[in-house]
């Protein structure tokens, strides 16, 4: 990586997945009860990232200036409310992904709110 890469400090994206079923092959409580259980994995799932990240060396990470990291965050909201404007995402989604963003950085200026 060195001397001209690096690992970009900023949370470009966020995992996200659906499952398509067959509702009469399943209860009719079963897409909860997959919602519920990914919530009490949460916790493990930040603990495998954080020990990847962990094992990037200090001198790899590329930190973006905070003016750039105000503009990345003004285009990643655009395109957010482009796609629940589009019916691709729905409101629950939106306050999903913020509660996400907020957790990883509450200093964000949306968490404020």
């Amino acid at each position: 990586m060195n001397p001209n890469g690096g690992v970009f400090k900023y949370a470009l994206a966020y995992m996200n997945f659906q499952v398509i079923i067959h509702r009469d092959r399943f209860p009719d409580d079963a897409g909860q009860m997959v919602r519920d259980q990914a919530i009490k994995r949460i916790d493990e799932a930040y603990e495998i990232i954080a020990e990847a990240e962990a094992g990037i060396p200090d001198d790899v990470w590329m930190h973006p200036p905070q003016e750039d990291v105000a503009e990345y965050d003004k285009m990643l909201r655009k395109v957010r409310l482009s796609l629940l404007e589009d019916g691709v995402y729905d409101e629950r989604a939106i306050s999903l992904m913020k509660a996400i963003r907020c957790r990883v950085d509450g200093s964000r200026s949306e968490c404020a709110s």
